[in-house]
């Protein structure tokens, strides 16, 4: 479970440094030469993404910048083992590279043990994610639902969070403003 709470966590913040790093380790020098006479980029990614050797695929969008690249994931992503034979997660993003929703999928049979569903918000021109989040155990019964606020490269818990114990009964309800429990 703790695994799924990592993953969870990095893929929330969208920008990650070090996805970043393999992004850009994976262009190539023709790629880099495209760039130099075009403004961006369409690339397939397919690889280990973070030190956490999970294996992402999916397409990223490059855009060259005075100093380096930015770069976004962008359509549909699929988290596998190494060989590709067993998928752990899918996710969406647009094509500015939000993330707009994710599954992390359960036991054969079972609900996935995560899921995410995003909408771009403006607050005072500030672009925001407001994502609602459910994560199950194994057995299939609700573990935590509650919503993430994104900015930048910042998730935080919001408002009311509901937690359950393994048979599904609610244990607990907490209320978050900026990721901090209010009594």
């Amino acid at each position: 479970m703790k695994s799924y709470l990592i993953l969870i966590v990095g893929l929330l913040t969208v920008s990650c440094g070090t996805e970043k790093q393999y992004f850009e380790k994976s262009l190539t020098k023709a790629d880099m030469i495209y760039l130099t006479d075009n403004d961006s980029l369409i690339k397939r990614f397919s690889g280990k993404a973070n030190w956490y050797k999970q294996y992402w695929t999916g397409d990223l969008l490059v855009r060259k910048r005075n100093k380096g690249y930015d770069i976004h994931e962008i359509g549909e992503w699929r988290q596998t083992s190494k060989d590709g034979q067993e998928l752990y997660t899918i996710a969406n993003f647009d094509k500015l590279g939000y993330i707009i929703d994710e599954k992390i999928l359960g036991e054969e049979g079972m609900p996935p043990t995560g899921e995410t569903n995003c909408k771009k918000d403006t607050v005072n021109g500030q672009i925001r994610l407001v994502c609602e989040v459910i994560n199950r155990y194994q057995n299939g019964q609700l573990k935590e639902r509650g919503q993430r606020i994104i900015i930048g490269d910042k998730a935080t818990k919001e408002g009311k969070w509901e937690y359950f114990t393994e048979t599904g009964t609610l244990n607990k309800t907490v209320n978050y403003s900026n990721d901090k429990p209010v009594q």
